[in-house]
């Protein structure tokens, strides 16, 4: 097919080096290889390719330009689809796994926001591969930088309203992977976890949150519930809240219903939950009535 055609082509390029391409040549080539893996239906090809922008990674030739970041994705994403012992044989896994460790270390530093989406698209596939239970120390390294940054981007008393990659795209990735990362078992602190869940649940009772973020945390906040029922003692009440206080924001109330039932389909299938369920059937029959006044 011309699609095989052309990462042969890129194949040859790799072979005689990547570093000697031109620039311009280089980075479309870089680019080009990121999104054809998406077509890849062999092991092979994600291999022979890790080891092509392992040798490009290493030249450092792309270190300060913003093409590096498809270089990163795309070591990453082939970490993630190919076993670690086999990806690359000429080390050990445990300095591999230090070697993507660096790649996530070294992506999430850069001051180009495009290297750090990327890295972070990156560590998207990783946290849903097999290699996660051996990269504990480089997902914590993750969650400290997205915690970090969510910090830095979102504040209670200045709701993003810009539309750039930062407010948008790459805001919606930092949430995305901070809910990944608390349905993994990974040794997070009690304390960060208390942090995290104070900050949704400050966020989402905020009547001045566009529809996009309330959307997004809504998402969120229901996987971490279906994946713990521990979750409905914490927002369960913001939906409360939020019933409670809908004419600041009506659009809200869907969001804050989609959550509430959430919590009732996660007590029902979880008897080892305390939680009396007539608490609920009370609740709801106010939420009836509240949801009858807002859309007479």
């Amino acid at each position: 097919s011309l699609l095989r055609a052309l990462f042969d082509n890129f194949s040859h390029w790799c072979d005689r080096g990547l570093e000697i391409l031109p620039l311009p040549l280089l980075t479309a080539t870089v680019k080009a290889m990121a999104i054809l893996s998406d077509l890849f239906d062999d092991i092979v090809s994600f291999k022979s390719t890790y080891g092509h922008m392992k040798t490009l990674y290493a030249s450092k030739v792309l270190d300060d330009h913003p093409a590096k970041a498809y270089v990163i994705y795309t070591l990453l994403k082939c970490a993630s689809v190919v076993d670690l012992e086999e990806i690359d044989s000429s080390i050990s896994t445990s300095d591999l796994c230090k070697n993507i460790e660096s790649y996530i270390q070294n992506g999430l530093q850069s001051e180009y926001v495009e290297v750090r989406y990327c890295t972070l698209q990156g560590c998207l596939y990783l946290l849903q591969s097999f290699a996660i239970d051996e990269l504990t120390s480089a997902l914590l390294f993750v969650n400290d930088f997205v915690k970090a940054e969510l910090h830095r981007v979102q504040k209670i008393t200045d709701i993003l309203t810009e539309c750039s990659i930062e407010t948008t795209d790459y805001h919606e990735l930092l949430w995305a992977i901070a809910f990944r990362l608390f349905t993994e078992a990974l040794p997070i602190e009690i304390s960060h976890k208390n942090e995290f869940v104070k900050m949704i649940c400050d966020l989402f009772v905020d009547p001045r949150l566009p529809t996009w973020q309330k959307e997004l945390l809504t998402n969120g906040i229901e996987s971490l519930i279906i994946h713990s029922s521990n979750y409905i003692q914490y927002f369960r009440p913001v939906a409360l809240e939020c019933f409670d206080t809908y004419q600041l924001q009506p659009l809200h109330l869907n969001h804050a219903l989609s959550i509430y039932v959430t919590c009732i389909y996660r007590k029902l299938h979880d008897a080892t939950n305390n939680m009396p369920i007539e608490n609920f059937k009370n609740e709801f029959q106010k939420i009836l009535n509240i949801i009858d006044q807002a859309f007479q």
